[in-house]
């Protein structure tokens, strides 16, 4: 069966050669996957300049005279193995969150809740804010590199087994504003700042529609542009519901690091393949990624989050601005 290498990272964003040089050694790194090759048999697999590259940007090691990866890179094996790890431990977070009564106490306070439906704001502070980015503050994810690298062994049928996954934040600021869209990787997403990286909005555009959805929430004076890219019913968070905002998410990946740690699930990743060459605060990190998407998308089935957006019927996601 046929693969592909699907290259990403987590807590920053690298400069273009590495995204292209890791993908143009896709062969390389699948045959690394089943064992170290000499320096010899990598020349066979890719060029001079990209295996020097590799190996001065950490993503390969020699030892012993054999090069072996050194980021983490997940096989299509592991894949499966960690698909069912945040299926059982996620639908645990899922219903932990959910008897956190204090949270409701909490978030009624943000001036957005006379505004949007509580389940939008809690679907953004819970799942994006919280246990997307406070928790990986909170774990120090990134400590002293600028971006963490990772790659996945991509076959057929991976965009079905991650639909359903919530655990992707795209964000942008500009001029002044925050632009924010949440949701699985299955398909696109007709949000800020998604469709200003796709070229099909300028960020004037973006400047424009964040000007009149805080005037709509000021003023009740609703602008055609908010229609126009379909933010009529968006969540805004003024400044002060945004600080109150990332204080209840901080509190609430707190709580969600208690109880991940509590679930012991030590013994299944050091277990994955991956964990012969990658860190295991690493692999920590990918396998959080597969348990909180599925606790997401609990919350979503259980109706303590709204249904997400979809434009394609693949990708599903949520959008707010906030300043």
């Amino acid at each position: 069966m046929s693969s592909n290498l699907m290259v990403y990272v987590c807590c920053g964003n690298p400069e273009r050669r590495y995204w292209d040089t890791l993908k143009n050694s896709e062969k390389l790194i699948f045959s690394l996957a089943q064992h170290p090759l000499t320096k010899d048999e990598v020349l066979k697999l890719t060029d001079e300049s990209s295996f020097e590259y590799l190996l001065q940007n950490g993503l390969l090691k020699i030892e012993n005279s054999l090069v072996t990866i050194n980021f983490c890179f997940i096989p299509w094996e592991d894949i499966q193995r960690l698909r069912k790890i945040g299926i059982e431990y996620g639908t645990k977070l899922a219903d932990e969150i959910s008897r956190l009564e204090w949270i409701h106490t909490y978030l009624k306070n943000l001036r957005a809740s006379a505004r949007v439906d509580m389940k939008l704001i809690r679907f953004a502070v819970i799942g994006a804010y919280a246990l997307d980015l406070q928790f990986l503050n909170i774990i120090n994810a990134s400590k002293d590199r600028d971006f963490i690298p990772y790659a996945r062994e991509v076959r057929e049928g991976l965009r079905d087994m991650v639909k359903d996954f919530y655990w992707g934040c795209h964000s942008t600021a500009i001029d002044g504003y925050n632009f924010y869209s949440f949701g699985n990787h299955s398909g696109i997403r007709y949000a800020f700042p998604d469709i200003i990286w796709r070229g099909d909005a300028s960020e004037n555009d973006a400047i424009s529609l964040a000007r009149a959805l805080e005037r709509f929430y000021n003023e009740n004076i609703e602008n055609k542009v908010l229609k126009k890219y379909g933010y009529s019913n968006a969540l805004f968070l003024d400044k002060e519901d945004e600080k109150l905002a990332w204080h209840i998410a901080e509190r609430i990946a707190k709580e969600a690091k208690s109880i991940v740690d509590s679930f012991e699930i030590d013994t299944h990743l050091k277990s994955l393949k991956a964990s012969r060459w990658a860190r295991y605060e690493d692999i920590f990190i990918e396998a959080w990624h597969w348990i909180f998407g599925w606790a997401n998308n609990m919350l979503v089935n259980g109706g303590y989050f709204c249904e997400p957006e979809s434009v394609d019927g693949w990708g599903k996601y949520i959008k707010w601005i906030s300043i």
